[in-house]
């Protein structure tokens, strides 16, 4: 039942916000479908030395977006569906549904704002418990700031739930208590984009968050075991960073920035410097490639042991220090058709204190797209 509302969610809403008349003459929309097989390296390989052999999976996706101005604001959604299938090794199934709807507002000065929602279902059919469900708030403006400059403000508000159709029954006793997913956070941003030259932007970049947990904060003992306390774990951060965009060709946007973050958790407190990288660059008129990658070179705990949690899940984006690189290659064969070729590395904090597993990916795939 939750599946299904889901999966007719975004599309009803469309139907009761889309406009109507000459407004809807005006409606583009695009479809997508992919097809394809890649191979890639096990996360559990680090922990026993059975699982060290590479996995295989095929993956599929679908999606629809449309968008179209109405009342003064240009309106826009979208449905996407992914499914993961590992073969060999892990032997499971990964689902993804992702649903949006939004707005923007522009004016003849030049200010624009943008509010959406997204909300977003991930399954594991064959793994009990590990079903997410998400909602995401936000809301983006943007502010000339002088002659050559621009203010950009961003509010968002994220809320984070096992799903209650994935009732558990593949996690050990007490688990939920420990569900890494189940959290609410708030994020606020400042930044200030300036152009130096005809294609090139700097920018300074600040972030304010806080996130709670379902969970116990935890304390450490006199023999160095781990307490329970009675509250929730709160956790608060600060980022500052700088970078550059180039908006021509090749397309280039690189940052570097540090986030300190504060617990009431033992363990979970750290210093963290991030570098980005994306760049865009067509070969002919056909090709493109797409280079993007994230660095995470140093870390610094408040504590001198890191917890272990056997209920973290590698599939969440805030488990351990993550870099990885991924390079695209995208070949139009015509007709709506194009080939992706991608690779990709990745280099993670595994589930056990100061150890790291590496993954490599291989993905050959197919997408058809069409629209108007």
């Amino acid at each position: 039942m939750i599946r299904r509302s889901w999966t007719v969610m975004v599309p009803l809403l469309a139907l009761l916000l889309a406009p109507h008349g000459r407004a809807a003459a005006r409606v583009s929309w695009d479809a997508h479908g992919l097809a394809g097989a890649g191979v890639d390296g096990n996360p559990r390989e680090v922990l026993e030395s059975r699982y060290r052999r590479q996995d295989v999976f095929n993956r599929l996706e679908a999606g629809w977006a449309a968008s179209a101005p109405w009342r003064g604001a240009r309106w826009n959604t979208q449905l996407r569906w992914g499914t993961d299938r590992y073969a060999r090794e892990r032997g499971e199934t990964r689902h993804l549904l992702r649903g949006e709807l939004g707005c923007e507002w522009r004016d003849r000065r030049g200010r624009l704002l943008q509010a959406g929602w997204i909300g977003s279902l991930r399954e594991y059919p064959h793994a009990e418990g590990r079903g997410l469900r998400g909602h995401e708030l936000g809301l983006q403006a943007h502010t000339p700031a002088g002659r050559r400059g621009t203010l950009v403000t961003q509010l968002r508000a994220l809320w984070l739930r096992r799903d209650p159709a994935s009732p558990g029954g593949g996690l050990p006793e007490g688990a939920a208590a420990w569900d890494p997913g189940r959290r609410d956070g708030q994020q606020a941003a400042l930044e200030l984009q300036r152009s130096v030259a005809d294609s090139w932007r700097w920018l300074a970049r600040g972030e304010a968050s806080r996130v709670a947990y379902d969970r116990p904060a935890l304390a450490a003992g006199p023999q160095g075991e781990t307490l329970l306390l009675s509250g929730s774990q709160r956790d608060q951060s600060l980022f500052a960073g700088a970078g550059l965009i180039r908006l021509g060709v090749p397309l280039v946007r690189a940052g570097a920035g540090l986030r300190r973050t504060w617990s009431n958790s033992h363990g979970a407190g750290f210093r963290r410097l991030r570098v980005d990288l994306l760049v865009a660059q067509p070969l002919d008129s056909r090709t493109r490639i797409l280079l993007s990658g994230r660095w995470e070179p140093a870390e610094r705990r408040d504590e001198a042991l890191r917890l272990f949690d056997p209920q973290a899940d590698p599939d969440d984006p805030e488990f351990g220090a993550r870099d990885q690189w991924t390079l695209r290659g995208i070949r139009d064969l015509g007709g709506g058709l194009s080939a992706e070729l991608q690779a990709g590395w990745e280099r993670s904090e595994a589930r056990l204190p100061w150890e790291r597993y590496e993954r490599a990916t291989a993905l050959l795939a197919f997408r058809y797209e069409t629209g108007r």
